[in-house]
């Protein structure tokens, strides 16, 4: 493009098809603006300040002609691994999935993690898409295998790589080959085994709260502040193994959704510093039946709170407890008790090993808000079978008595001659 003065119209067209006339708006102070066209488009839109040079506004019309272009899918070219990897990010904060929900800051700020801290380094911001192949995606799960090796981050790396090549096809009409198989998810069986407290670490547990609890009330003088933190705490950690709700929920859990007269629990909302106060993970509300202990604390805790006032809110601040916190201070108690080292998360399976042996799978399903009860059936192996030995003593007991039904009957008789009918037989001995 030839030199333009800074107040001269001029007109960028980087391809056939596609073009702008850059000129300043004297009735908005020299600010630059673009008229662009492309194909199915003819907008105006302001490219910057009237400090920008003449330069600088065709460099950024020339921006624009390329992102409408590709958006309306007129246009294809190879994105840079950068270019793709924003893009995919930008699509999934902003767009909603087929279920009509937008994904949560926390999902895509951990994609964008995962974008910044290892596809970046490992792939080249700057390499075009189709340069990048099978080996180099096969080097980077072994180096993940090293320092990550869990089955959770090999597993959203792998959603990330296969959802910046599928954006990449929509938003710059990309054709070259998917390289995405070749980095393997790790295979994770939903029934297979968990880690679960079992009831008398959780009673530990809060027992060594209760000790912490009852020491600082001894103090002279008592150290309210202390006080007021360990009653938080034990009431939390106590609600978390008696609902199996997830942490985000307890901490979000308000006056509204608890029925005392009903003894149940409405669990609506959630919160996380990432996401602020939001819905649940399954997008939906459940009912939770409240035990004789939890009628009690909310009973003391509730009294005197209005509608939305938080159940456990934070002593200092009484705005929402920190997720983060809320672990940490719950490690510290599950080693000082002498537990095992699980996580918090454990009360949950917990509270879904046991409930399951008292209700049916899908009663548990609700409870715990599985959206699918696959997910519930996993607690299926560790129920026991209520009167199995006596009703496996009846059922060998009656065969060995000889007590066997007419349907035993026709499955234990040995077929005979299909050519043969009892019938005929019978006649042929009655005329000898």
């Amino acid at each position: 493009m030839k030199s333009q003065a800074d107040d001269e119209p001029f007109v960028v067209s980087p391809q056939r098809g596609l073009w702008a006339r850059v000129y300043r708006r004297a009735d908005r102070g020299n600010q630059w603006y673009a008229h662009i066209r492309v194909p199915r488009l003819d907008t105006r839109r302001k490219l910057g300040p009237a400090s920008m040079t003449a330069a600088q506004a065709a460099d950024e019309a020339d921006e624009r002609l390329s992102t409408y272009a590709h958006r309306l899918g007129r246009v294809s070219r190879v994105p840079t691994v950068e270019e793709a990897a924003r893009e995919f990010i930008r699509w999934k904060s902003t767009t909603p999935n087929k279920r009509g929900y937008i994904a949560k800051r926390g999902t895509w700020r951990r994609y964008e993690g995962i974008i910044d801290n290892y596809l970046l380094d490992a792939l080249g911001p700057d390499t075009p898409l189709d340069e990048v192949d099978d080996d180099d995606l096969v080097a980077l799960h072994e180096q993940l295998m090293e320092e990550t090796p869990g089955a959770s981050s090999i597993n959203q790396t792998a959603t990330v790589l296969r959802g910046i090549w599928r954006r990449a096809r929509k938003a710059y009409r990309y054709r070259g080959d998917d390289p995405t198989l070749a980095f393997e998810r790790i295979g994770t069986d939903p029934f297979g085994p968990y880690d679960a407290f079992d009831p008398e670490e959780i009673v530990a547990i809060l027992d060594h709260i209760d000790g912490l609890l009852e020491q600082a009330l001894a103090g002279d003088p008592v150290d309210q502040p202390l006080v007021d933190q360990l009653t938080v705490d034990r009431d939390l950690i106590g609600w978390y193994a008696d609902t199996g709700g997830r942490r985000s929920e307890g901490i979000g859990l308000t006056v509204r959704d608890v029925n005392l007269l009903h003894e149940s629990f409405s669990i609506e909302r959630s919160f996380t510093e990432l996401d602020g106060a939001g819905t649940t993970k399954g997008k939906r509300g459940r009912p939770i039946p409240m035990t004789d202990e939890q009628i009690e604390v909310m009973t003391r805790r509730l009294a005197g709170k209005r509608p939305g006032d938080l159940v456990f809110p934070s002593p200092f601040t009484g705005e929402h407890l920190s997720g983060s916190a809320v672990t940490k201070r719950f490690k510290a108690y599950r080693d000082a008790a002498g537990v095992r080292p699980l996580p918090l998360h454990a009360l949950r399976h917990a509270f879904g090993t046991h409930a399951v042996g008292e209700f049916e799978v899908h009663e548990v399903q609700d409870m715990m808000g599985h959206r699918s009860i696959e997910t519930t059936r996993r607690y299926v192996h560790h129920r026991p079978v209520r009167g199995g030995g006596a009703r496996l003593s009846r059922a060998f007991g009656r065969a060995r008595r000889g007590q066997i039904t007419k349907a035993e009957t026709v499955l234990l008789t040995p077929k005979s001659d299909p050519n043969c009918d009892p019938a005929i037989d019978e006649r042929e001995a009655a005329n000898g």
